[in-house]
């Protein structure tokens, strides 16, 4: 969402083998803008938000075969709209869930061939919630929205089974055992929020809430009991930082000033934090070491062509670690998916839709 979101986006074996060499060919991608993929298999799906109020959110699909692009995904497969501003897809089970924000929807796809299994209103008291992120535990969903909402929704039968309250206005969305972590942004308030929320499972109880620094967005964990937040500032007096917490206790053990702070994801014992500066128009991937949060890489992308760092996300392709990379350019063009190894080397790109957020991997059915 660009108006908004400059504000609290930003704020705010043999055939593996085969396989992979498949996905790392140099081939170039070839744009199918009015074709309709058969299937979704072996391929990666991403949102691109589009322009706040515009209602022009879409699918972008690249398969990962055939090197083909299809935009517009959705539109072509159900003859209508995504909808105002997209901000979240995953994967979980047989399912595909896409989050759109100023539509207060939540699309259900079926994962073999992108057509609807089911829509939700998300709303509460009668008034759309603007729904932001969402996260999995035991068959249920739970998405945050920025009307201070907390939906926990049962995937069996896509239907809400609870609303509970966090802070003001909640962005990500964590889920780490049986807890729930939400980052309360503000970002949609000039006091901002400070705070995350800690829900015990599956009752969706908030059982804590711990003061982190102001604008809480991003929150990944390592593999030894450590939950990472990255807290954006307000972009201009208060500078971002990244807050590690153990996980057992809840408390705050170690945090580091970064500047300027977007998204961040753990990937094979390291932090990647993806940094984008508004004022200079840059964009760099930090690597940073999770337990003496030293920078170990200032910058992974730096030989890329890499305009708007707007996403990033971990997954495994054909059993190799890859970073997928949204490039949002000047938020007005068409985007780019940029597919890096966890050294930073370029393995392909091709084009997506206006303004790029998340992009998930599907694998071969």
């Amino acid at each position: 969402m660009v108006s908004l979101s400059i504000r609290y986006k930003m704020l705010c074996g043999g055939l593996g083998i085969l396989i992979l060499l498949v996905v790392i060919s140099c081939k170039k991608p070839t744009d199918t803008p009015l074709e309709i993929p058969e299937s979704l298999e072996n391929g990666l799906l991403t949102i691109n938000e589009g322009l706040f109020q515009q209602n022009n959110s879409t699918l972008t699909w690249y398969d990962l075969y055939s090197k083909k692009v299809y935009h517009h995904v959705f539109e072509q497969k159900t003859g209508m709209g995504l909808g105002d501003t997209g901000n979240d897809i995953a994967l979980y089970g047989d399912k595909i869930y896409v989050v759109v924000n100023n539509s207060h929807t939540l699309h259900v796809l079926n994962k073999r061939n992108g057509e609807v299994i089911a829509r939700l209103t998300l709303s509460n008291n009668n008034s759309g919630s603007s729904p932001r992120h969402i996260a999995f535990y035991q068959d249920h969903a739970y998405i945050s929205a920025f009307d201070g909402s907390i939906f926990k929704i049962d995937t069996t039968t896509i239907s809400i089974q609870q609303i509970a309250q966090a802070g003001t206005n909640p962005d990500a969305v964590h889920c780490s055992g049986d807890h729930l972590i939400v980052a309360n942004s503000g970002g949609l308030t000039s006091t901002g929020d400070s705070t995350i929320s800690v829900f015990q499972l599956p009752e969706l109880n908030e059982v804590a809430r711990i003061k982190v620094g102001r604008n809480p967005g991003s929150i990944t964990e390592d593999h030894n009991g450590n939950l990472f937040v990255m807290t954006r500032g307000d972009y201009a007096m208060i500078p971002a930082r990244l807050i590690r917490l153990n996980l057992q206790t809840l408390e705050i053990e170690a945090e580091v000033e970064l500047g300027t702070g977007a998204a961040m994801t753990f990937a094979a014992g390291k932090l990647y934090l993806a940094q984008y500066n508004s004022s200079l128009g840059t964009s760099k991937l930090m690597v940073m070491h999770p337990q003496t949060l030293a920078v170990e890489q200032d910058d992974i992308i730096e030989n890329l062509s890499i305009q708007t760092l707007y996403g990033i996300r971990y997954m495994q392709i054909a059993g190799q670690g890859v970073l997928a990379l949204n490039d949002a350019k000047q938020y007005i063009h068409q985007g780019k998916v940029v597919i890096i190894d966890l050294e930073g080397n370029l393995l392909f790109e091709y084009t997506s839709g206006l303004n790029p957020n998340k992009t998930i991997y599907i694998p071969q059915q």
